[in-house]
């Protein structure tokens, strides 16, 4: 009997809103995989198979919902792939949730109670390894198949109850015979993983000390393999006793599991005694001399035959208890090329880290040299540049510092009362500031390249400390000085020049000069000296010059008496 219930069931206390007679009704379920119904129907059911709405159907594993989605209509014929009501899981968020340190099934139910908007799920699990993880913004489908990878197991499904735990199905005894004429029966071999005789290597290469591991099957040609592990969690990698002991645990769980090839079976036909994912089926291979305990990984049951109608077995999955019940845990094959590189990684990790040591150190000396002298880090720079307007000023800025310069900056200011440049280094600054009455220059030294020409001074005083001027020659039309002493040597001009040159003292009083000739104009002369010597003394000869006071009104000499001989 196949019911129809409303889209919000979730009791399924009576026999649902219509019972239905459809075309074809089959349930496909796969161990941590797919779980869905393949419904046929007339279009008379229309009425009542609507998206959303749930199908129960019976099974091996009692009556199963199954929820409606996506319906293809044809003139007679409504077909629906509905999944399993554990798939309503998706519909549900969960923000941020972080179970710590829970079993599987107490961080389940601590998510399950966490969920957005609430649900109707319940859970359990049979794993008591305690473990930790984070979600965040991930739907509940997502945080139960994660769990799935973190904690191991095989997914439990029923209505809105589900759960991971360690084994599922049961040996019930069923037996093939591998080459018989088994009617539906096709076989997938994989002989690419096998080995009957190991050498382990351990961390840093360690190995057993008798080297091989060697398995109870043999086939008519070798299968030799060396195969690296790494250490497992919590191993103490300094005990070589612990090390070599958890060697030989892997290596022989390894061997345990892969001494067999890789089969699949796949059987289009019902076969008595299997009910669910999980079952075991113990195939016989003659050719082998060995029976080889396979699991039944998916099956498809016809809900209206009520018989299975397909069953996919074999020992590709990894819950082969039969092979390595005698071992506290189980392992992970090691698959190719990936695999083997990951492990020749881990084992040079010391020697990587020590290569990394040695050029950290050496990029060290090349970043900042020796005692912080000639590394790259000199010539590393800061730079950095902004512009900032306000309604009131308008300021640049520009900076740059490095190990080898410090730091450098420059900046203009603009507002309507001024204009201001300034330039630093290290603390050392020069500006310059324009305003309308002044330009102000501040800088320890001032180097003028080029012509300078000053004018409009006329009206105003312009200051220069004589301390602080060096020249050579000044070339200019007139000179005013007021101080008493000019200079040691006064010249005007060349010495080959015989043009006039004139010291003008005031209006009335001067001295100039025209070919060998100097003239003094002045309303009074006074020669206050004890002795006045016209003429020069050429080695013996005396040559005497003149004075004319021809024009003068008055002459005086010292108490009226002449101290001096004309010539």
């Amino acid at each position: 009997m196949i019911k129809v219930y409303e889209a919000t069931e979730t009791q399924f206390l009576n026999n649902g809103i219509k019972i239905i007679k459809p075309e074809r009704a089959q349930v496909f379920k796969e161990d941590n995989g797919e779980y869905y119904l393949e419904l046929e129907a007339s279009t008379k059911y229309i009425e009542w198979l609507q998206q959303n709405n749930i199908v129960r159907v019976n099974t091996p594993w009692g009556e199963q919902g199954f929820r409606l989605n996506n319906p293809e209509i044809t003139r007679d014929l409504l077909t629906f792939k509905a999944k399993h009501l554990f798939y309503d899981s998706e519909r549900y968020l969960l923000i941020d949730v972080y179970p710590q340190d829970l079993n599987c099934n107490d961080s389940l139910n601590w998510i399950l109670q966490r969920t957005v908007p609430g649900n109707n799920f319940t859970t359990t699990s049979d794993i008591i390894e305690q473990k930790s993880s984070r979600y965040i913004r991930k739907s509940l489908l997502e945080t139960i198949l994660s769990h799935l990878n973190l904690y191991g197991g095989h997914l439990y499904r029923n209505n809105f109850e589900f759960g991971i735990n360690n084994q599922i199905g049961v040996d019930r005894g069923v037996t093939l015979m591998y080459g018989k004429n088994i009617e539906g029966l096709k076989a997938f071999e994989n002989w690419d993983d096998v080995v009957t005789k190991i050498l382990p290597v351990g961390y840093n290469g360690v190995t057993l000390p008798e080297q091989f591991l060697i398995s109870d099957v043999q086939y008519n040609i070798p299968y030799v393999k060396s195969i690296q592990f790494n250490p497992s969690e919590n191993i103490d990698i300094e005990d070589t006793n612990e090390v070599l002991y958890d060697l030989r645990v892997q290596a022989q769980e390894y061997l345990e599991v892969n001494k067999y090839p890789r089969v699949n079976y796949e059987l289009k036909a019902h076969l008595n005694g299997i009910v669910d994912i999980g079952d075991t089926i113990k195939v016989n291979y003659p050719q082998m001399g060995i029976d080889l305990y396979t699991e039944v990984i998916s099956v498809k049951y016809d809900c209206l035959a009520k018989k299975f109608g397909f069953i996919q077995f074999g020992n590709f999955r990894k819950t082969l208890k039969k092979l390595v019940q005698n071992f506290t845990k189980q392992i992970n094959d090691l698959q190719g090329t990936a695999q083997e590189t990951l492990n020749t990684i881990a084992l040079y990790t010391s020697e990587f880290t020590q290569d990394l040591l040695e050029l950290r150190s050496t990029f060290t000396k090349d970043l900042y040299g020796i005692d912080g002298n000639g590394g790259l880090n000199e010539l590393i720079q800061t730079n950095k540049s902004n512009i900032t307007q306000t309604a009131e000023q308008i300021l640049t800025e520009v900076s740059r510092a490095t190990a080898k310069e410090n730091q450098l900056s420059s900046s203009i200011t603009q507002t309507a009362e001024e204009i201001a440049l300034k330039v630093s280094k290290d603390g050392v600054i020069s500006s310059i500031n324009q305003s309308a009455e002044e330009i102000r220059i501040a800088a320890s030294r001032l180097v003028l390249d080029g012509l300078v020409t000053l004018v409009g001074l006329s009206g105003g005083t312009t200051l220069i400390n004589g301390d602080c001027i060096k020249t050579g020659t000044i070339d200019a039309e007139r000179i005013s000085t007021n101080i008493a002493q000019v200079a040691k040597e006064l010249r005007l001009g060349a010495l080959n020049d015989t043009d006039r040159k004139v010291i003008s003292f005031s209006d009335t009083a001067s001295i100039y000069s025209i070919y060998d000739s100097i003239y003094m104009s002045a309303l009074r002369a006074d020669l206050n000296c004890n002795h006045v010597n016209l003429g020069i003394t050429n080695g013996t000869t005396s040559l005497y010059g003149y004075v004319d006071l021809s024009d003068a009104q008055n002459i005086e000499w010292g108490n009226n008496k002449p101290v001096a001989v004309f010539g």
